[in-house]
């Protein structure tokens, strides 16, 4: 049942636990009057509120502008009242072992504070929120699990874990650390409850690391692992993009299997690929390109002068061919550009 509310005073800024509403289209075009919920963090211009239905079951979270929220009930001054004797000074002692690498010690500390004075959870994910925003990641995480470890119906935690583990995989991946990128994007994704942004991000993010862990297994040699690599990535995020990635993959692998010295294929042993949204052209051009990378420089060439035939538009393929036509008469074999197109990788925040 909604909380009703006899008087709308926004003259105040709301608190966190204030209940707010604001107008449904800011979910969605086709959700009319008010949407209603509880406000979990503060990001200056924009409140995080916890959304509720009817019934004031919490059913996602939404990311508002201040200036479109109304306070509906505001949650009680608190600040006058002193923490129930003890919780201030056990968690105190929590964070003292914590420091000192005594986990066991202080989760037994943060138990007592928390059970005495909940609020004191809420301090500690503070703390843990500041360690993200200083991109101290490995801190955050450290913190969010034990919370969550203590007090598992924290949905903020859970929220904020997931979106440190998405950050902490951008990092990794960008450094080239593919495998732990993954691991947290895997991590981030299978976080109960995720946050439908947050579920969005963490599969958007993984489909990226898997495409950029395709491409640099297809730049040494290894086609068919680039090729299952880039399957993951399509199963993940279906898109034009990753379709064609994956297409570019399969004829990687058929160049990279094919016999020295055999002629230019024609657009029927392409059939898969030109299904999967390639020219004919295109397919040319990456097949050239493989067989560059294998050393075969007159089938590359070949290849890729079939490709500039098929559309004298290519300009990855009139690159290609004039980067061979360059190193004919010569040991030095440049790579050449196949088509795959990267993802580009989403922060959480």
């Amino acid at each position: 049942m909604r909380l009703e509310c006899s008087r709308m005073d926004t003259t105040f800024r709301p608190k966190l636990l204030d209940v707010v509403r604001f107008p449904g289209t800011l979910l969605g075009e086709e959700l009319q009057g008010w949407a209603q919920g509880t406000v979990v963090d503060d990001f200056g211009a924009a409140l995080l509120v916890e959304v509720s239905d009817d019934q004031g079951v919490p059913t996602s979270f939404a990311t508002v502008p201040l200036d479109a929220v109304q306070t509906v009930w505001e949650k009680p001054e608190l600040e006058a009242e002193e923490p129930p004797a003890g919780a201030e000074a056990r968690f105190e002692r929590g964070l003292l072992f914590l420091q000192n690498g005594c986990l066991d010690d202080a989760k037994q500390e943060f138990r007592a504070a928390f059970e005495r004075e909940p609020r004191f959870a809420g301090t500690l994910m503070n703390m843990a929120s500041e360690r993200a925003k200083a991109r101290d990641y490995d801190s955050a995480i450290f913190l969010y699990v034990l919370i969550l470890e203590l007090r598992p119906e924290n949905q903020l935690t859970q929220r904020n874990l997931a979106a440190a583990l998405i950050d902490r995989g951008i990092t990794f991946s960008r450094r080239g650390a593919f495998d732990r990128a993954i691991a947290d994007f895997q991590a981030a994704l299978w976080s109960v409850p995720a946050p439908p942004e947050i579920v969005d991000k963490a599969q958007h993010n993984l489909a990226a690391a898997y495409t950029e862990l395709g491409v640099r297994l297809g730049q040494i040699k290894r086609h068919r692992e680039s090729c299952a690599i880039l399957l993951r990535a399509l199963e993940l995020r279906p898109s034009q993009i990753t379709r064609r990635n994956l297409a570019i993959a399969e004829v990687s692998v058929q160049a990279s299997v094919a016999s020295p010295n055999t002629q230019t294929p024609p657009p029927g042993n392409f059939k898969r690929a030109l299904q999967m949204g390639l020219t004919f052209s295109e397919c040319l051009n990456v097949y050239g390109a493989t067989l560059m990378g294998l050393d075969d420089l007159t089938g590359a060439k070949r290849a890729l002068e079939a490709a500039v035939r098929a559309d004298p538009q290519n300009e990855i393929a009139r690159k290609n061919l004039a980067s061979v036509q360059s190193h004919e008469g010569t040991t030095e074999r440049a790579p050449l550009n196949i088509g795959i197109a990267p993802i580009e990788l989403v922060a959480a925040a």
